[in-house]
């Protein structure tokens, strides 16, 4: 369980990571609007940058991803943190 629990912690760590890289890259993401008079845009703190129609896909999926995966990291990390919880309550032999 302690691998399954790495395995979750390292795939939402990476998404999360690519997110945040990306979306710093093209200048925010695809959350909270639509295409506005046929343009393409992403956000980042107030700031809109324009872009083509595939890139706004691409981060409206994306961002979306990371809902999934973030909580999956953070079971991921709590499967990890209790088997070492258990592994340091057994007495040793």
């Amino acid at each position: 369980m302690k691998h399954f629990g790495y395995t979750l912690f390292v795939i939402g760590f990476l998404n999360f990571t690519c997110f945040c890289i990306i979306a710093a890259v093209i200048g925010g993401d695809a959350v909270g609007h639509g295409p506005i008079d046929g343009k393409y845009y992403v956000s980042s703190h107030g700031r809109r940058t324009e872009v083509s129609r595939s890139v706004y896909e691409y981060s409206w999926y994306h961002t979306r991803s990371t809902w999934v995966t973030h909580p999956l990291m953070a079971v991921g990390w709590y499967l990890v943190y209790s088997e070492e919880k258990k592994r340091k309550s057994k007495p040793a032999a």
